[in-house]
């Protein structure tokens, strides 16, 4: 308002004038719009794990020949802050920008690493003033990928300490061990079943002959008999054997029918040895050893 030109190097905006830097650097925000002008070893701009985040470098001088580089420094600490000596550098990215409008340039970022990064602008392979800042990066929101789902180091959403992946979701392992103990102890009690069957028939194999190993003579030599049954005279695998024949009812004592050719169930007893059984009649068989 007292009518002076704007001196060389700086734009006048307003009245009074005010000094504006040559390189300004601006985050493009989500909805379109951009953040305040970046101030040197702040913050500026954040985002998540393998989100991209764009940023705007104005020329305001409109200069034709520019040459837009930035320099990302790969960095963790402890808490995003604006603090530099709890920084440690791990890796380096470079790239350039893209030219957009006269004037301005974007550069896209994006990384993986949780943590403040250092962002250098550099122009015509200058650094310009208000660099470096920082870009922070927040740990990737997994909650859109599944329940139960945490980031790693990679930003890839893997499950929580409590669950596994079971076909691409996330089961607790309580549920999944005890659900995988049912089958198990089905089969182990099948297993035990058809064993304990198995034992049942070989105990009985050892004590049961077939009717066909025993040998009558022809006509049946009865050596003994009583109301309910008779004693006849047979081999067994060569051996002499009294067979007792338990007759199916009452008056047939002295009976010769029923010879071999009969079904019978036998029940042997060698010298103490245990009993048999073939389909038919009962009986008990006796021999010498």
């Amino acid at each position: 308002d007292i009518g002076l030109e704007c001196p060389a190097g700086v734009t006048c905006l307003c009245d009074p004038c005010f000094f504006q830097n040559e390189i300004e650097i601006f985050a493009m925000l989500d909805n379109g719009t951009l953040s305040d002008s970046c101030s040197k070893m702040h913050v500026c701009g954040r985002t998540q794990q393998r989100q991209q985040i764009s940023y705007l470098i104005r020329d305001n001088l409109v200069r034709e020949t520019v040459r837009v580089e930035y320099r990302l420094h790969d960095s963790r600490v402890q808490a995003l802050d604006t603090t530099v000596d709890s920084t440690i550098s791990l890796n380096v990215t470079r790239g350039y920008g893209e030219s957009i409008s006269p004037g301005n340039y974007r550069i896209n970022i994006t990384t993986n690493t949780v943590g403040l990064h250092i962002l250098e602008i550099l122009v015509n392979s200058e650094q310009i003033f208000v660099s470096p800042v920082f870009v922070g990066i927040t740990p990737r929101d997994c909650e859109e990928v599944g329940s139960h789902r945490v980031p790693n180091e990679e930003g890839d959403c893997i499950c929580d300490g409590v669950t596994m992946e079971v076909l691409r979701h996330c089961v607790r392992r309580s549920t999944f061990f005890s659900a995988s103990l049912i089958p198990v102890v089905i089969l182990m009690a099948g297993v035990l079943v058809m064993f304990i069957r198995a034992k049942i028939r070989a105990a009985d194999a050892f004590w049961l002959i077939e009717l066909k190993d025993l040998k009558f003579p022809d006509p049946p030599e009865i050596l003994g008999q009583g109301t309910y049954g008779e004693v006849l005279k047979a081999w067994y695998l060569g051996t002499e054997v009294a067979v007792k024949r338990a007759m199916s009812g009452a008056g047939h004592a002295g009976s010769k029918s029923g010879s071999a050719g009969r079904s019978a169930s036998l029940e042997l007893r060698n010298s103490g040895q245990g009993s048999l059984s073939s389909p038919g009649y009962m009986g008990s068989v006796f021999g010498n050893q």
